[in-house]
């Protein structure tokens, strides 16, 4: 029989509130076999630490709520929910790499590579970089299928640009453009999960893989995606802004410093329209990241070819079609045009670095070495 939470010793109890930061793992242990205890736990932990969650959104996920229309079109998740998503994810991926790092971690290399300081130090970077790449490799298949189905639910087709590139002109020109301005509860999870992802993929990247972080490698990208999520979900080009000044500023220094002072006044003047649909949508480039991640990770799945042919249409063209279609005057256009050419960069440094038909290029290694 499970317990409750009023069935939970108060031994067991206190141990769950001296020690929060262990509940998460003890309550996973016990999950199987004790769902409540795991509710209470998690409830518990995240009440110190502040954080408001609603466990149920995990307990009782139904895919067959998820994906019903109404979620496409209208945004009805609270505050909790929201939360609850973002954690989830963190969670998810910490773990997620933790088991990378068992399944592909740095072995003893012996004889004959012992023996090769050099070759030994390049087994060890391809193998964390393997690592690294499996986050990549999990986020960016999950992401790839909603967002493609998210893009059915918004435009009722996949394969017919015409179609795709009328109904955004006609959305951009009516009086009614709840396609750039509308929040739904799929977009908006989507980008939370987006978001997330992007924290924790650059901080274990940045761990396991630092010497393949520069300034246009994919993790670097991670920081502008992160600002444009954010931008998108609070509506605002300082995002989380007023959070800042309500909960860290404004009690620590007194409403009437003169920085808070400015604060106030500098917040109003940066906010924005919320773009969720447009930036959501967006997150179909995500299948490009998964074919490089699959190669990254399984080297005989490699398939530069379509990798090059993704990104172009869904990284590149896409974008360009959203920003010719945005109404004047959303901010997201702009946001979006950054984006472009951040990606437009990253992908003509590869091109350059592994095209062995442009000039100076016998110096650079081929990717299979």
């Amino acid at each position: 029989m499970s317990r409750t939470a009023e069935d939970v010793p108060p031994r067991e109890k206190e141990w769950f509130e001296r020690l929060p930061w262990t509940t998460m793992f003890a309550a996973t242990m016990l999950y199987l076999k004790d769902a409540d205890l795991l509710r209470y736990s998690m409830s518990e932990s995240m009440r110190q630490w502040g954080v408001d969650i609603n466990t149920s959104l995990i307990t009782q996920f139904s895919l067959e709520d998820a994906i019903r229309r109404e979620n496409f079109h209208q945004f009805t998740l609270k505050s909790s929910e929201i939360q609850t998503i973002g954690l989830f994810s963190i969670a998810l991926y910490c773990t997620i790499a933790l088991v990378a790092h068992l399944f592909f971690g740095e072995r003893s290399i012996d004889s004959p590579y012992s023996q090769n300081v050099v070759e030994e130090v390049n087994i060890r970077r391809r193998i964390r970089r393997k690592m690294s790449s499996v986050l990549s490799l999990f986020n960016s298949g999950l992401l790839t299928i909603v967002a493609f189905y998210y893009w059915f639910q918004k435009f009722g087709t996949l394969w017919d640009p015409r179609t795709i590139v009328e109904q955004l002109n006609e959305s951009a020109n009516s009086e009614q453009t709840g396609f750039w301005t509308e929040r739904d509860n799929v977009g908006v999870a989507m980008m939370i999960w987006f978001l997330c992802f992007n924290v924790v993929d650059r901080v274990i990247g940045g761990w396991l893989a630092p010497e393949y972080v520069n300034t246009l490698s994919s993790r670097s990208l991670h920081l502008f995606n992160v600002y444009t999520m954010s931008m998108g979900l609070t509506g605002s080009f300082f995002p989380f802004g007023e959070q800042l000044l309500q909960s860290v500023l404004r009690p620590q220094l007194g409403a009437d410093n003169p920085a808070v002072l400015y604060m106030q006044t500098l917040i109003p003047q940066l906010r924005t329209q919320t773009c969720i649909a447009p930036l959501a949508s967006a997150l179909v480039g995500e299948a490009s990241t998964f074919i490089l991640a699959l190669g990254t990770v399984f080297p005989a799945l490699s398939a530069d070819g379509i990798f090059g042919l993704t990104f172009l249409v869904l990284r590149l063209a896409y974008p360009v079609v959203l920003i010719s279609a945005f109404p004047d005057g959303n901010s997201g256009k702009y946001v979006l045009c950054s984006s472009f050419i951040l990606y437009a960069l990253w992908f003509a440094s590869k091109a350059w670095k592994y095209s062995p038909d442009l000039p100076n290029q016998g110096s650079v290694k081929q990717k299979t070495q």
